[in-house]
């Protein structure tokens, strides 16, 4: 009889472990949604965070310039990284606006290969785009005091550019992150709402 009773208290039955897999399974299916959408959560956050130190570095990187040149910061969706990217560089001509090619290569910060750029408008005043951008409308530019203006071209002379970019990850739905440039002196706002 005491052989019986150290054979029935060495183990679990089948039936126990069975049931105790399906109870994992059960939770784990529930939860794994919640589980990614947490991490894109994160993600989002962190690209957020990212984009607005790249552009206080543009910003302070054309503050703390000695030439007089206005500094970029150029958010794009680049093929060769397959995720968004902001290249943070000066720029050569205060007149022209023409991005600089004979420095070393600007400083990039990859945003995450699940980052979506929703929304990019960095503009003036008369909603014409900034010159100094490969693309219009896809860069934040700051003058040789940290100021958030264009370049003085004769078309917009040393008018402010404020804009904002609104980010999303993909499997999100109606979660973005907003990154705004509001006032003349280059601040940075970030903040989360709802989708355009």
């Amino acid at each position: 009889m005491k052989l019986r009773l150290q054979q029935a208290e060495a183990g679990f039955t089948l039936l126990e472990v069975l049931s105790v897999l399906i109870i994992l399974g059960i939770l784990i299916a529930v939860a794994a949604p919640s589980l990614i959408r947490f991490q894109r959560r994160v993600e989002l956050d962190d690209a957020r965070n990212t984009l607005a130190s790249a552009i206080r570095a543009a910003r302070g990187s054309s503050a703390e310039s000695r030439t007089g040149a206005n500094w970029v910061a150029y958010i794009d969706n680049d093929p060769t990284y397959g995720q968004p990217v902001v290249r943070v560089q000066p720029a050569t001509d205060v007149v022209t606006g023409a991005l600089q090619t004979d420095v070393s290569p600007p400083q990039e910060y990859l945003l995450g290969e699940n980052i979506q750029i929703i929304q990019n408008a960095f503009t003036n005043f008369n909603t014409s785009p900034v010159a100094i951008c490969p693309e219009p409308g896809q860069c934040a530019v700051f003058d040789s005091r940290g100021e958030a203006r264009a370049p003085t071209t004769p078309d917009r002379i040393g008018q402010f550019v404020f804009g904002t970019v609104v980010l999303s990850a993909r499997g999100l739905q109606n979660d973005c992150r907003y990154i705004t440039v509001s006032t003349a002196l280059g601040a940075v706002r970030s903040w989360s709402d709802d989708c355009p």
